[in-house]
């Protein structure tokens, strides 16, 4: 992770890294971040909460999300109580894009320093990653090259502002039309299906389990597929939606596992693989088995639209 965000500066100083500009709507981005991070907040006892937006704004979206999600990132690595929230202000003619966070705050005479290399915020609540400070490094150059204004505000004991002014554009022409990279996040409830979600990772276990726990949905956590099948049993019924990772305890394939319990109750169950393995030769695999895949990390608001794609037939939602 480290060389690979020292070759990013690197890409970024040289300016080797490409940019593509489009115009966009706001809303999405926002809305797809909120239902990624407000899990992992949650997990360390924070409020996230995004504020929509209804601005155009232009510029190079995937460039402009990394710099979003770093400021979100450190917000909750910072942040030991209280809330987070993610928002917009009309600047002009530019839309500032703002992370507000009650954490630690940052001293006055380094808030310039903060953008180095290696350069961390000091001390803060414990978080498993915590990150080695080439963050805001990639931030200020990403910002360069796409000539956008970055700012930071702080209070020590009252917490920090960080904002990124992007220029304003025309709304889009066509409501409806998305760029086909993106899935929609459809406002679909869940409280009728059981999810059976099998994981030799309890703290993926637990992830799942809470983030399909704020959609309503009834869940089943196991390790293997005896656990799976005692489960389903104690449940009296069968599951809605399968997913599995791919490698399980002692050498057991998700594959495996999914065509059992199809053999069990109805292969007409839909499946969903789950893998850190983005290869071709994985790909390949998941369409010979008929099933549906997903890479780790799962995008929350990804999971949630091809959940609702196999679990009713939303088309948009279809990878």
């Amino acid at each position: 992770m480290v060389l690979t965000d020292l070759l990013d500066i690197s890409r970024l100083d040289t300016g080797a890294w490409p940019v593509s500009p489009s115009s966009f709507a706001l809303a999405p981005l926002i809305q797809r971040l909120a239902d990624e991070y407000s899990a992992q907040a949650h997990r360390f006892g924070l409020d996230l909460h995004a504020v929509p937006s209804s601005a155009t704004i232009r510029t190079d979206r995937q460039l402009l999300e990394r710099i979003v999600r770093n400021f979100i990132s450190n917000a909750i690595r910072y942040t030991e109580t209280g809330r987070i929230l993610l928002g917009c202000r009309n600047r002009g003619a530019a839309v500032a894009i703002e992370v507000w966070d009650t954490g630690i705050g940052i001293p006055r005479d380094r808030l310039d320093r903060i953008f180095e290399e290696f350069h961390q915020l000091g001390a803060g609540p414990e978080r498993p990653d915590r990150g080695l400070g080439l963050g805001l490094a990639i931030v200020q150059r990403i910002a360069r090259l796409l000539a956008l204004e970055v700012e930071v505000d702080s209070r020590i004991g009252h917490g920090s502002r960080f904002a990124v002014l992007v220029p304003r554009a025309e709304p889009c022409a066509a409501p409806g039309e998305s760029d086909p990279g993106l899935l929609p996040v459809p406002s679909r409830d869940f409280a009728s299906y059981l999810v059976l979600c099998i994981d030799d990772d309890p703290a993926t276990r637990d992830a799942m389990a809470e983030l399909l726990g704020s959609w309503r949905c009834e869940l089943v956590t196991v390790a293997t597929l005896e656990e799976a099948l005692a489960a389903l049993a104690r449940a009296g019924r069968a599951p809605d939606l399968i997913v599995a990772d791919y490698h399980l305890q002692e050498g057991a394939l998700g594959t495996e596992v999914i065509a059992a319990l199809h053999g069990r109750f109805g292969s007409a169950i839909p499946a969903l693989l789950v893998s850190s393995n983005r290869t071709a030769a994985m790909r390949a695999l998941v369409k010979a088995h008929g099933l549906s895949f997903l890479a780790k990390p799962i995008p929350p608001a990804r999971l949630r639209a091809l959940m609702s794609y196999l679990l009713g037939g939303d088309q948009a939602a279809q990878l």
